[in-house]
């Protein structure tokens, strides 16, 4: 039996990219009996299983529409709960797994604890890793987590194997270890990412072609400076001041440490009458349905580990328009994308000749829909042959 470590995300409503990633992985793992939820309890001083409120953020409905924040809550029962456990000494063991996996951000404050001799039977430490972005383009990350960053990348190098979700990520994360100067690094693999049960390939259309009425293209995504949206919005603008007619539909919650300067223009724009719309975090149902109202979509990231909404985007048959930056290459390889360049003149021309040439929309359409489409299942596959073969090595 396998522990997942699932503490964050058992505390939280948010959908962020990381949090699906984990509940997809968990859902799959426990549904083949081959893993369990675990969590930290910082007043038990323990790991422990979720208890009811937290398995209801591990396993939402697809109809809950997530929260405009993304950190983290305690129950106050929760935390005098532990506390009073704690004190009269009915703390739970971890139980004995062989291994121990960590696909999220971990709390590096939690090393002491993650790496403790007093697991039953020593389980094997593997963690997922996502991007390096924080020490790579400080810039676009908020102080907080730039600053906490090399404490982590110093905490995987603890770990006895670290998955991450691309090969741009793989090689990403050698090169940050490099400029750490870390001397001992544990053995690395790139398993790429999948679309989640409930958003699969068979979303994807018979044939496509505008619908009724005004294009829509379509953005999913944090409003933050990393996206590009600054950039997105001045592009759509020019389109719109140039006569083409579109609407322009966003998805994703703010991130206000980087994003306000969007969400500002984003109302500028709107109430100078053009065709924007923000609708924020939504729930997994809203966002199948978005994707299928829309035409063309966009993404015009900066840089991404992954890069998980245009995988969502080919899958419902949509011709995407994408930078080539991080790992958005390696999703651009397959098909049923148009590269473009990561500034407004770039993105607006790009845009231009998806607006006005449905020949082009139809083939890049049909490309994603002959492409084939990595699930989360494939993923937690190749995951659990990973863990498999870990787990057969001999323990030094």
């Amino acid at each position: 039996m396998w522990g997942i470590d699932v503490s964050h995300t058992a505390h939280t409503g948010a959908q962020t990219g990381i949090q699906h990633v984990c509940r997809d992985l968990l859902k799959c793992f426990v549904s083949d009996n081959l893993a369990e939820p675990v969590i930290f309890d910082p007043y038990l001083r323990e790991w422990r299983n979720p208890d009811a409120r937290e398995n209801s953020f591990l396993f939402p409905d697809s109809s809950f529409r997530p929260p405009s924040k993304r950190s983290g809550k305690w129950s106050r029962m929760q935390k005098l709960r532990g506390r009073l456990n704690y004190r009269l000494g009915k703390v739970q063991r971890p139980k004995c797994y062989d291994l121990l996996f960590c696909p999220e951000l971990f709390d590096f404050r939690r090393d002491s604890s993650i790496f403790s001799p007093s697991w039953p039977g020593r389980p094997l430490r593997v963690a997922y890793f996502y991007d390096a972005i924080p020490v790579k383009f400080p810039e676009w990350t908020p102080e907080k987590t730039v600053s906490r960053y090399p404490d982590y990348l110093r905490a995987l190098a603890r770990f006895d194997h670290v998955a991450c979700i691309s090969r741009a990520s793989e090689r990403d994360l050698h090169d940050a270890w490099k400029d750490l100067k870390i001397g001992r690094i544990p053995p690395t693999s790139a398993i790429p990412l999948g679309l989640p049960f409930n958003r699969a390939s068979d979303l994807s259309r018979d044939d496509h072609s505008y619908q009724e009425g005004t294009p829509v293209v379509l953005m999913v995504g944090t409003l933050e400076a990393r996206k590009n949206h600054l950039a997105v919005l001045q592009a759509c603008e020019d389109l719109w001041r140039s006569g083409l007619e579109f609407q322009l539909r966003l998805i994703g919650m703010l991130n206000k440490e980087t994003g306000t300067d969007a969400a500002i223009k984003i109302d500028q724009l709107a109430q100078q009458g053009y065709p924007v719309e923000w609708e924020g975090a939504v729930s997994n149902d809203r966002l199948s349905t978005v994707y299928s109202k829309a035409d063309i979509f966009l993404y015009p990231s900066l840089y991404e580990g992954f890069g998980l909404p245009v995988l969502e985007a080919l899958a419902h048959g949509l011709p995407t328009i994408t930078t080539i930056k991080g790992a958005l290459s390696e999703l651009v390889e397959g098909g049923g994308c148009l590269p473009c360049g990561d500034n407004s003149a770039g993105i607006a021309e790009s845009l231009r000749i998806l607006l006005t040439d449905k020949e082009q929309c139809q083939k890049l359409s049909g490309e994603a829909r002959k492409r084939p489409i990595r699930s989360m299942r494939d993923a937690c596959n190749d995951l659990g042959s990973l863990f498999q073969e870990l787990a057969s090595r001999p323990k030094s």
